[in-house]
């Protein structure tokens, strides 16, 4: 039971970390024509950028058997579009159990001569993995995925960081999370407890807020709690466990800032140095 649970708990966070990337994603379709025009005209401000910076908060709060898991996940990340070139400094902190563990990890993504996509990690001050990433760009870029469904404009004007700024409401169905999660090569290891049929699932709550003048991305945000209850509850189901999970919070917001002049240059000079096998 004790190797069950900790499989279980190493889902929750694989699954909610992944997750998390929605609200960082910027659709390029909606079912509402409005907002449609909208997010269109902001997929093609973001992809017209030299570069940019977002700042990603997900908080995560669970209780499992009396027991109160919170998990906390900061992603500070630039991005240089052409050539693609992307830094990602990502610091978590989880507390379980009375205990708690704090974890960074830094992550330079680039694109070789043949068009392929490798991600360079580094955990804690280790060395250098290298991971082939295949289908990633388009997420990178924020372009290309038209995952977000029945957009709706909630207010024409509302302030946000002092930036006139449109809201939009729009959700992502399970079906759409699956096909996300096989882009990204991630299915197998988010499954490899049991199998949970996607369909069935609550959606994923997301929010924009565009400025209006410019068309780019000020803050979005993800509300995934109803999706993750009912995934923790499919897959106890398909284990046969009693367990119980729920989950009190789970939410990322990204912020943007610094267009066209990122905060932190991104060099790959130092990574083959330091590259572990």
């Amino acid at each position: 039971m004790k190797a069950l649970k900790k499989q279980q708990i190493a889902v929750i966070l694989v699954l909610s970390v992944i997750l998390s990337t929605f609200a960082a994603v910027i659709p390029v379709s909606a079912a509402t024509l409005s907002a449609q025009q909208y997010l269109e005209k902001m997929g093609i401000a973001v992809r017209n950028l030299k570069s940019y910076d977002f700042t990603q908060t997900t908080d995560q709060k669970m209780t499992m058997e009396g027991q109160i898991i919170q998990n906390k996940t900061l992603v500070k990340q630039s991005v240089y579009n052409s050539p693609l070139k992307v830094k990602s400094v990502t610091d978590t902190t989880t507390a379980l159990a009375g205990m708690s563990s704090k974890n960074q990890a830094v992550a330079y993504l680039t694109k070789d001569a043949d068009g392929l996509l490798w991600e360079y990690i580094s955990s804690n001050g280790s060395g250098y993995q290298k991971t082939g990433i295949l289908n990633y760009t388009n997420q990178i870029k924020g372009m290309n995925i038209s995952m977000y469904s029945d957009a709706k404009i909630v207010k024409k004007k509302i302030k946000v960081n002092r930036i006139n700024t449109v809201q939009i409401s729009a959700q992502v169905k399970g079906s759409d999370v699956v096909k996300f999660l096989d882009q990204m090569g991630m299915s197998k290891e988010i499954n490899a407890a049991a199998a949970v049929d996607y369909n069935t699932l609550p959606a994923i709550k997301v929010t924009c807020w565009i400025d209006k003048k410019t068309c780019r991305p000020v803050r979005t945000t993800a509300d995934m709690k109803a999706f993750m209850n009912g995934y923790m509850s499919a897959l106890y189901q398909k284990l046969g466990q009693d367990l119980k999970l729920v989950y009190s919070q789970a939410k990322a917001t990204v912020t943007y800032k610094n267009f066209n002049k990122a905060a932190t240059s991104v060099s790959y000079t130092h990574l083959r140095a330091h590259e572990t096998a």
